[in-house]
């Protein structure tokens, strides 16, 4: 008995020892590999070139020089206008019958359009005549008789009163007849003005009525559209406008063809909505553009504002609707980029003008900026 619980003792120290050295060996090996990484990242960061070591990297550059303003040109957008267009109507009621004029159609000043119905008022002519007629005729009688009563009157035969008689009748006949010829003549007007006729030279670009059609005064029948020399309504930023008088010329574009635009008033009044001014313009050209079509017109324009112009591959966008620039620093021993912070005043296609922290004479690095870093060195070169 005291033989076997030695034994398990001794068995149970072997084991101890056993487990004791196994962990000694896995907590040596984890050393091993620590030391080995820290080994390897000392090792990796004293390979690592310092940043004044990095080699020089080629870059384009240009000198920025400032300007006190910059040209542009400005575009602005309105449309071609008819210099004519009304909706034509009759100045009298009545019934419409026939219209002489169909949408489309091109046709002079003085063409007729559309007819009225005129029985009721050549019947009224008619009669208007006859009574003229029977007046003349009264008219004829009461003049015998006034010569008459003046022939007695001279004679000592006639009183004087007869004679008086006599002449109320001419002078009455006479303002009667007067009368039926004045009436007479407003029939003729308002026969006149039953045929619509083009007061200008244009096309008919609306029919609103047919044949048959009862009308009252002023309801529209068609509506003419002049279509010779049509103008330009373009509305203009109201400081652009000012700038602007009548026969100045600019360059104008209508669907692909360009044409000479001559301003020819300015509307003193500023559209509520586009807060514009609109501006016309004759056209000069062979080619008369369609109605309706979009124009654009362009206008130099020089802005008195401090900056400079930088190709668009100068820049790299930052925050708050900044930009930044990278320049040529060479107050060391070796040119390093700076960045530097600029505001976009004006672009172009391939240029913007801009204001910021840029010095005049700065060494712009003018393309390839995404490839740099503040602090990085560079090999400058002029750019092409």
């Amino acid at each position: 008995m005291a033989d076997s619980s030695r034994s398990q003792r001794a068995g149970g120290l072997v084991r101890t020892l056993l487990r004791g050295g196994a962990a000694l060996l896995v907590a040596g090996s984890l050393g091993l590999v620590a030391f080995g990484g820290i080994a390897y990242l000392h090792a990796r960061a004293e390979a690592r070139p310092d940043p004044e070591q990095r080699p020089p990297l080629p870059v384009a550059t240009l000198t920025a020089e400032r300007q006190q303003s910059y040209a542009t040109t400005e575009f602005y957008t309105g449309r071609v206008e008819a210099r004519a267009e009304t909706a034509l109507a009759f100045e009298l009621p009545g019934l419409v019958t026939d219209i002489l004029a169909e949408e489309g159609d091109r046709i002079a000043a003085g063409t007729p359009i559309a007819l009225l119905d005129t029985d009721l008022l050549r019947d009224e002519k008619r009669r208007l005549e006859a009574d003229r007629r029977a007046l003349e005729a009264d008219m004829a009688f009461a003049e015998k008789t006034e010569r008459r009563q003046q022939s007695l009157e001279r004679k000592g035969f006639a009183a004087t009163a007869a004679l008086d008689q006599a002449e109320s009748a001419v002078r009455s006949l006479r303002a009667r007849i007067l009368s039926t010829e004045a009436a007479i003549a407003g029939v003729d007007t308002r026969l006149a003005k039953s045929t619509l006729v083009a007061p200008f030279d244009g096309v008919i670009s609306v029919r609103r009525v047919d044949p048959g059609a009862v009308l009252e005064a002023g309801m529209p029948v068609a509506t003419l559209m002049a279509v010779a020399r049509p103008e330009l309504r373009i509305g203009i930023a109201p400081e652009t406008a000012k700038s602007l008088r009548p026969g100045d010329r600019v360059d104008a574009a209508v669907g692909r063809r360009s044409y000479t635009a001559t301003v020819r008033s300015v509307i003193p009044q500023v559209s509520p909505v586009t807060r514009t001014v609109d501006v016309l313009f004759d056209l000069e050209g062979d080619q008369t553009p369609e109605i309706g079509q979009t124009a654009t017109i362009s206008l130099p324009r020089t802005r008195d504002q401090a900056g400079f112009w930088l190709p668009r591959g100068a820049l790299s966008e930052g925050a708050r609707g900044l930009w930044s620039v990278l320049v040529v620093d060479e107050s060391g021993d070796v040119p390093v980029a700076v960045r530097e912070v600029v505001r976009i005043i004006h672009a172009e296609a391939d240029k913007v003008y801009v204001e910021g922290s840029l010095a005049s004479g700065a060494r712009v690095v003018a393309e390839g900026t995404h490839r740099l870093a503040p602090g990085q060195p560079l090999a400058v070169r002029p750019a092409e």
